[in-house]
């Protein structure tokens, strides 16, 4: 049979006494939090058995947190979910990925916590069975205009700033015709909102350069076929004649297939019309000609999720929101506007 790992041996590897992961252990005393931690992981790691019930108190619970995603085609919530893995080894938990995404196998989940990927299933959660389970929620969020009833916390991408900067940097470059192309039928995303916004600022129609490809209303977007929909978006901009020089895409995925719709075409990108993304995703570096976009950071994202969700779950501060800053990542698929 295999040796039951002790107390010592988990000492052994942490590299500190056995009266000090003794107090780690049973939260007996005091233990610098860094130690505190690489104990406990390690103690997960060597599948430490406690010899009763006062004993890790965190192995009593499952040690994992599930990732919850509707929209697993999307390389943003993967990077995002890579950004989670890391961080939650290095704080001595383990992200479970459920792409299924379906709120009703949540009593069957067995879980000290849950990241949802976006407001709108979070708020559903809540609505539904988050008023009889109590576990706690982190939700990355995007600004979008959703009514969640309960205070949840949250890891945000500025969108409003994401928008100002892919629209300033086409501007800066002589575009003031830009279109905007989304695969959203819905007046509630932030992205949409700050176009229209923005363009109004600047005394241009925004509806005039809107350019939208729904395959259903809302933002459930489990499963779109992003670069389908995005060669439907250059069908329709080359059908519309409305004079845009340049495109604004809901995301990176999008972007590209405009990109692939405006070769079959013939029209050419950066030379016809300037193609810019939104996400900034490491498919990027795959592209020729490399896609000019606002990184929203996913990776960063999912680390500061787990890092909130743990605090929670310790129950140590944080934040019940969490902001981050977007940056323009320039490549090839933006030139300046022909005169």
């Amino acid at each position: 049979m295999d040796k039951r790992i002790t107390r010592k041996d988990i000492a052994q590897k942490a590299g500190t006494s056995v009266s000090v992961v003794s107090r780690a252990l049973n939260q007996s005393g005091y233990v610098e939090e860094e130690k505190r931690r690489k104990i406990l992981r390690i103690a997960r790691e060597l599948n430490y058995i406690p010899h009763s019930g006062a004993e890790l108190p965190q192995a009593r619970k499952t040690g994992q947190i599930v990732f919850f995603c509707n929209d697993l085609r999307n390389p943003f919530y993967i990077q995002m979910y890579q950004g989670m893995l890391a961080a939650a080894r290095d704080m001595g938990y383990r992200i479970v990925l459920d792409g299924n995404a379906e709120l009703d196998d949540i009593r069957g989940i067995s879980t000290d916590g849950i990241i949802f990927s976006n407001q709108i299933i979070a708020g559903r959660y809540l609505d539904t069975y988050g008023k009889n389970y109590d576990i706690p929620i982190v939700c990355a969020a995007y600004g979008d205009v959703i009514d969640i009833k309960k205070a949840v916390t949250m890891v945000e991408v500025d969108m409003f700033k994401a928008v100002e900067i892919a629209l300033s940097h086409l501007w800066s470059m002589g575009h003031q015709k830009i279109a905007y192309a989304t695969p959203f039928d819905t007046d509630y995303s932030s992205r949409e909102i700050a176009y229209v916004s923005w363009l109004k600022e600047r005394h241009a129609d925004p509806k005039k350069y809107m350019i939208k490809t729904p395959v259903c209303k809302g933002q459930n977007n489990a499963y779109y076929d992003y670069r389908m929909l995005g060669r439907m978006a250059a069908l329709k901009h080359a059908e519309s004649n409305n004079g845009a020089t340049a495109i604004l895409a809901f995301n990176d995925e999008y972007a590209y297939g405009i990109m692939d719709g405006f070769r079959e075409k013939g029209i050419s990108v950066p030379g016809d019309v300037s193609v810019m993304g939104m996400d900034g995703t490491y498919n990027r570096q795959y592209m020729s000609p490399k896609l000019t976009t606002v990184s929203l950071l996913p990776e960063k994202q999912g680390v500061l999720c787990v890092q909130n969700m743990v605090n929670m779950l310790d129950r140590r501060p944080h934040k019940y929101l969490t902001r981050i800053s977007p940056k323009l990542v320039v490549g090839k698929t933006v030139s300046p506007r022909k005169q």
